[in-house]
């Protein structure tokens, strides 16, 4: 009920930064505060923790959380039990990950075939919001990416959220509750 399209084009792709939009979403859901991208951008420019033309680096994810009071813990190397044991607990999670690895549309790009092609890095941060096991032959991660119209709720096929992901060492924000899932 908190996703929305990201409104603003800053970084010549998807909105303000995906960074920042889905710390945006986490503000939400844990203080109950909306904000609006237009001041959280500002914010984060003047904190050095948005880099105009280049995103929210990956050190910088969660600066805004901290910023509203939100307690947050990052690290690279987490596993999807992690992720599923942080959501239990009631607390929210977002990644990085490589948007061309997790389409939306019938179109699949392989892009790990050709090395320096730009996408292939984590260049998206997504709310993670379950994952689906109802069916064990197709698991899929629910996320929440401000990217593209349509992306609430959506899911990824687990293989395709794996191999997004490692693109960014499996980096993992977890925010709120004590943050040591």
């Amino acid at each position: 009920g908190l996703w929305h399209y990201q409104h603003h084009d800053h970084d010549g792709q998807h909105g303000p930064g995906s960074g920042i939009a889905a710390q945006e979403l986490v503000i939400a859901d844990l203080t109950g505060l909306q904000h609006t991208e237009i001041e959280l951008m500002e914010i984060s420019v003047g904190n050095g923790w948005y880099i105009e033309g280049g995103g929210t680096p990956l050190y910088e994810m969660g600066s805004l959380l901290e910023y509203y009071g939100v307690p947050v813990e990052t690290r690279h190397d987490s596993r999807l039990e992690d992720l599923e044991l942080a959501l239990a607990e009631g607390m929210d999670v977002i990644v990085a990950v490589s948007a061309w690895e997790i389409s939306y549309t019938d179109l699949v790009l392989d892009l790990d075939s050709y090395p320096g092609i730009p996408g292939q890095d984590p260049g998206r941060a997504v709310q993670v919001v379950g994952v689906d096991r109802s069916d064990p032959a197709h698991p899929a991660v629910l996320i929440n990416d401000p990217g593209p119209a349509g992306g609430a709720g959506q899911a990824v096929p687990l293989p395709d959220f794996m191999d997004a992901w490692a693109d960014s060492d499996n980096f993992t924000v977890l925010a709120g509750g004590e943050a040591d899932a």
